[in-house]
């Protein structure tokens, strides 16, 4: 017999698998923002995590790095790019990068930036004036200042733009969501 609604829940997920590469596209051209996950900056987690949450795949108000998101959806490892799964470079055995296919040759990502080249505290101090500026503010203009001089923002790039090695999972095999695979 057929089962119905497991083919719906099936198409449901391939809906929303295009619907997070479409959503993931409009953040092209956002500016690096470590440990960003809005409007004013993304890094790589922050907007995969962000792109995951607009399709219900991840809970809202909840936050996760590139080894969290790598950790949670392992269990869906697979061996080929298919639009909508995760790409995963490693440092040792920790993800420190992860970016979204959007076909089986190129991938969406934050990417280009690190850490901070400037602190609030030093942007204070070499310019006391800014220091009358809310924080925020002042860790935006140091994001902007970082992604324009280190060309970071939400971009386009081949698969292989970091080298062989990569890991990819397919969180849209995950029907346990949000949550965890268990």
């Amino acid at each position: 017999m057929i089962d119905t609604q497991r083919i719906q829940e099936i198409v449901m997920l391939e809906k929303k698998r295009k619907w997070a590469v479409e959503y993931a596209k409009t953040w092209i051209g956002t500016i690096y923002l470590w440990s960003g996950s809005d409007s004013f900056g993304m890094d790589c987690s922050g907007l995969i995590h962000e792109v995951l949450q607009s399709v219900g795949l991840e809970p809202h108000k909840f936050d996760s790095t590139a080894n969290d998101l790598y950790i949670k959806y392992k269990p869906y490892k697979i061996d080929y790019l298919k639009e909508g799964c995760l790409v995963f470079w490693f440092k040792g055995n920790e993800a420190k990068h992860v970016e979204m296919a959007i076909n089986p040759y190129q991938t969406i990502g934050a990417s280009g930036g690190g850490s901070p080249s400037m602190s609030v505290d030093k942007l204070s101090k070499e310019h006391p004036i800014l220091a009358l500026l809310p924080t925020w503010i002042l860790k935006w203009l140091i994001g902007v200042y970082d992604a324009m001089n280190r060309d970071a923002f939400v971009k386009i790039r081949p698969v292989d733009y970091r080298g062989p090695g990569y890991k990819i999972v397919d969180p849209f095999l995950n029907t346990d969501t949000p949550g965890d695979p268990s």
